[in-house]
């Protein structure tokens, strides 16, 4: 199988209520587009994704999203809320203030990747 690692990224991002899901849904209708849902929502992830996604959310979405794909996909991209980038969202599930200052330095470099990618 052909594969393509030169497509197009991108991301949903918004807010709760405004239409997102089926934004989302009319994407992935289309044969060159592949689309993730909320890859960074912690109340959905299970156990073991949450910790990949706490301590390298980077890597994570590298490994999930930036991936080769087939050949036919032009573009893929997934939807983040905007609460799901804030200190205050990472807090439910373990108080950044609590954690290691290497994990406190990876959520600034994940916010960092995705405000320039």
């Amino acid at each position: 199988m052909a594969t393509n690692a030169n497509v197009q990224r991108f991301m949903i991002l918004g807010s709760h209520r405004t239409g997102s899901n089926f934004l989302v849904s009319l994407l992935s209708a289309h044969p060159r587009i592949k689309t993730y849902n909320e890859l960074f929502n912690l109340d959905s992830l299970p156990k073991e994704t949450q910790r990949e996604v706490l301590e390298d959310p980077i890597r994570f979405l590298q490994r999930t999203v930036y991936v080769s794909h087939a050949s036919t996909i032009a573009a893929v991209g997934f939807k983040m809320f905007y609460d799901h980038l804030t200190k205050d969202y990472f807090n439910k599930a373990i108080p950044a203030s609590e954690t290691s200052p290497q994990l406190q330095a990876k959520f600034v470099e994940f916010r960092n990747f995705i405000e320039n990618n």
